[in-house]
């Protein structure tokens, strides 16, 4: 879920904007952005913590992958995609090979 769904806000396409991106970020580096215990430590932990590093986690990824992340996952939903081609449109940028 994102950020302004667990806040209780409206939720609105940014907010699935978001959940796809979590998927994307699941499906490339293994794990969900953010992890917990419980729903609850998911939820503190998708409005409070930073946007977590899919390099960090997969060293093999591209760094482009980040700033994709950074967007996508955007606490405020301004700063997300306005809409699903735009993300697709964005991840097609991402290079496929970590460029050295």
């Amino acid at each position: 879920m994102a950020p302004d769904q667990f806040r209780g806000n409206e939720v609105a396409s940014r907010a699935h904007i978001s959940a796809s991106a979590a998927m994307i970020v699941r499906a490339l580096t293994g794990r969900l952005p953010y992890t917990g215990d419980s729903v609850m430590e998911i939820a503190i932990a998708t409005v409070r913590e930073p946007i977590p590093s899919a390099t960090a986690i997969r060293h093999e990824l591209p760094d482009e992958l980040d700033q994709f992340m950074l967007r996508a996952l955007a606490k405020e939903p301004s700063e997300r995609p306005a809409t699903m081609a735009d993300l697709v449109a964005m991840l097609n940028k991402v290079p496929q090979h970590r460029t050295m």
